[in-house]
């Protein structure tokens, strides 16, 4: 996972500011596996997964100075009001020989995503633009799925019924919810 963060500072007053800022996230995900099995039916198979999507946030931060070494902050991020940035594909293919017959699955697809995030923290002023933080982090996540291409091969003919399966086990939509706290180190560029 990637994020790139383009924003301004905004002094509103001597020590508060505000920070407006879209955000654009890339997410990746793999896997690979293989499957062995001895008795009735013996077989072996592989699983291959590959997921890839972008979401586009907007939203703002706040900044306070407490003291002139302690600022409090905090970030809303809501997803963009256009898909353009906010997309993604999948692919998951799977190959079974077994001694009662072969298979070969494979899904593909694109998805709408979308995700909110809500980050407060502090942070302190270690040398002139060198500061440390802490901030708690709360973020969710939704994926909603168009229409996938699925198609099941059973011992070289297409199986109807597991191809509707596999249609409608990919039509599923998730929410992934994430918290946590953060902790790093920042340099001002005074760009």
């Amino acid at each position: 996972m990637a994020d790139i963060n383009l924003g301004i500072t905004l002094n509103i007053l001597p020590s508060l500011r505000l920070l407006p800022k879209l955000v654009h996230r890339q997410v990746g995900q793999e896997f690979s596996g293989n499957y062995y099995g001895i008795g009735a039916p013996t077989f072996i198979g592989n699983q291959s997964i590959d997921n890839r999507a972008s979401v586009g946030m907007i939203g703002s931060g706040i900044e306070l100075d407490i003291t002139p070494v302690i600022t409090v902050f905090g970030d809303v991020l809501i997803s963009g009001p256009s898909n353009v940035f906010s997309n993604g594909n999948y692919n998951s293919n799977t190959i079974i020989l077994s001694n009662i017959g072969n298979s070969f699955s494979t899904v593909s697809g694109g998805y709408r995503v979308s995700a909110n995030r809500i980050t407060a923290g502090i942070n302190f002023l270690i040398l002139p633009g060198l500061r440390i933080f802490g901030a708690y982090e709360h973020e969710q996540m939704k994926v909603s799925v168009g229409d996938p291409t699925a198609l099941v091969f059973v011992n070289g003919g297409l199986d109807i019924n597991s191809s509707l399966y596999q249609y409608i086990a990919a039509r599923n939509d998730e929410s992934i919810r994430l918290s946590g706290i953060r902790a790093g180190i920042t340099y001002d560029l005074n760009l």
